[in-house]
């Protein structure tokens, strides 16, 4: 190859890797819905849920993965993820002794989706209880199938897993004595 068409060759290459590693940089994120993979149930289930780890600036690492093994198009599915959403947020909130009011915000939105919850709180201890009986009602509602979650959250998001066995070994388990 002479001088004058390597040149091109190169800036081709160069250009080519540049675009392959930015795409490769950005991460499948909630935020940028999974890169196509949640559709609009699970969008609009893991939304709020989304903004409140994002205000409390905690990891959604594993997310997409719990998304591709979740179907949020019965019920049952819908609950499940709402569980797995539910887990990234008292994960995100552990140990806080504040929140801002941005990142009480953003909880609020979460709170006000649960139902019967009326006056959603406002102390973060009380947020912290409310979430926390909310993912204890949605796991309950199928105790196989929030085991199941509890064992894709073990493989894909460790430490959340850890954040919630900490908190209950009973999850999915309606007798809360």
């Amino acid at each position: 190859m002479t001088r004058g068409k390597a040149l091109p060759a190169v800036v081709l290459a160069l250009a080519l890797a540049a675009i392959s590693s930015a795409g490769a940089a950005q991460p499948l994120s909630i935020r940028t819905g999974c890169g196509g993979a949640l559709g609009a149930p699970m969008t609009q289930i893991a939304s709020p849920y989304h903004q409140a780890v994002a205000a409390l600036r905690g990891s959604g690492a594993g997310w997409c993965a719990m998304a591709a093994e979740q179907d949020a198009t019965t019920p049952e599915g819908a609950a499940l993820w709402e569980f797995v959403s539910a887990a990234y947020v008292l994960h995100a909130l552990q140990g806080r002794k504040q929140i801002s009011p941005e990142q009480r915000a953003a909880l609020q939105r979460v709170l006000a989706r649960i139902p019967g919850l009326g006056e959603p709180p406002s102390r973060r201890q009380d947020i912290d209880t409310a979430l926390y009986v909310h993912a204890r009602t949605l796991a309950a509602e199928d105790s196989g199938a929030a085991q199941f979650a509890l064992d894709g959250l073990q493989q894909h998001a460790p430490a959340v897993y850890r954040t919630l066995v900490r908190r209950s070994t009973r999850w999915g388990d309606a007798d809360d004595n």
